[in-house]
């Protein structure tokens, strides 16, 4: 029975909502808000900061170390050339990055997880559908790693495409995901410090897999907004004193009712009604179409202004096509009289429904602080 739970875990399962509740998402009326004050700022806040990165192949190893649980090895295409991230999860499920980018923490600055600026050694002979990799690095624990896999992808998708994250990275991210492409029946392979790691199996099969997948949704976060010509500046973290795995300085435009920044990676689109969250969208650059879409119903309240009482809304949270990958309420309600607390509060599918987030809007002079933090079911 725990086998067979186990391979049901790892199975792609379908959406989280059925087609004909997706267009009430598209269509949902303006909530009519009662607000009591004035702005508190001249911009939009960002109550929730999305994500999204599609993985051009992703290889995956669970392996049977002590300290260390999966293995994953994500490349990602781009228009100068691809880049590995080499993905390490201890035994509690907190997911390590080692890539070879020079400005590693300003690289995908919106997914705070640990990361280390190394060299990675990549062998890549796949061509077409067949896989055929090898990479070499040190990983967070100074230990060296050899890792390979051989295989081929299905030429089909799965007939379900939405992905369990399996408890990785859970600190960091409330995530849903696409599995385009999911091969099983690979060869694969793990050294860690000189000795080679056996793979864990499910079934009697070693868990060793090679997917196309998109991953997206709510990330924690800490960040400080201020005015600026046309728009704001969102600082990382929110103060220079804390401690925080990532650093940037982005310039955020605003032009009726859309916010939008582009980073080295990733383009961010926030569409706010009447002051209040409507839409947010994360594209990948270089591809066509939302790589993650978050959508309310109705749109949040303008969370510059106080109000009265908790604010309701419904979310569908969209992952490349597919539609209606997870489902949830968020919540917005003033605090004190400097203070918003929003609540992203999923329910389907399980794996996101156990990674609901809080933000804290704190206004102060010259701008506003964000903070984003995982709390539980």
């Amino acid at each position: 029975m725990l086998t067979g739970c186990g391979l049901q875990q790892m199975l792609p399962t379908g959406p989280a909502l059925p087609a004909a509740e997706l267009a009430a998402y598209e269509n949902a009326a303006t909530p009519a808000i009662t607000y009591t004050g004035a702005p508190r700022v001249s911009f939009p806040v960002i109550p929730l900061q999305l994500f999204g990165v599609v993985y051009d192949l992703d290889v995956v190893l669970v392996s049977q170390h002590p300290d260390w649980d999966m293995h994953e090895y994500a490349r990602i295409d781009t228009a100068t050339g691809a880049i590995w991230l080499a993905k390490d999860s201890d035994a509690a499920g907190v997911q390590s990055i080692v890539a070879d980018l020079q400005d590693i923490t300003g690289a995908l600055p919106e997914v705070p997880v640990p990361r280390y600026a190394r060299p990675v050694e990549v062998s890549d002979g796949s061509h077409g559908r067949w896989i055929d990799v090898r990479l070499a690095y040190t990983n967070p624990a100074g230990e060296a790693v050899e890792a390979r896999y051989a295989g081929r992808l299905p030429r089909r998708a799965p007939p379900k495409r939405s992905g369990n994250t399996m408890g990785h990275s859970r600190q960091a991210v409330s995530a849903a995901l696409d599995i385009a492409r999911l091969g099983w029946n690979g060869r694969g392979a793990i050294t860690i410090d000189g000795e080679d790691v056996p793979l864990a199996r499910l079934l009697g099969v070693p868990q060793r897999f090679a997917l196309q997948q998109t991953q997206g949704g709510v990330a924690i976060a800490s960040f400080r907004q201020t005015a600026r010509a046309e728009g704001f500046q969102l600082t990382r973290p929110a103060s220079p004193t804390e401690t925080w795995p990532t650093a940037s300085e982005e310039t955020w435009r605003v032009d009726s009712g859309e916010v939008t920044h582009e980073g080295a990676l990733s383009q961010f689109v926030y569409s706010f009604t009447e002051g209040g969250l409507r839409r947010a969208t994360v594209t990948q650059v270089g591809r066509d179409g939302p790589v993650t879409d978050l959508w309310c119903s109705p749109a949040l309240p303008d969370l510059t202004r106080p109000f009265s009482g908790e604010i309701s809304a419904r979310f569908r949270l969209d992952i490349r096509d597919q539609r209606g990958q997870g489902s949830g309420t968020i919540t917005a309600a003033w605090t004190d009289a400097d203070t918003v607390t929003v609540r992203f509060l999923p329910d389907s599918p399980e794996w996101l429904a156990a990674r609901p987030m809080k933000t804290v809007i704190h206004y102060e002079e010259g701008g506003v602080r964000v903070h984003t933090t995982r709390v539980e079911p």
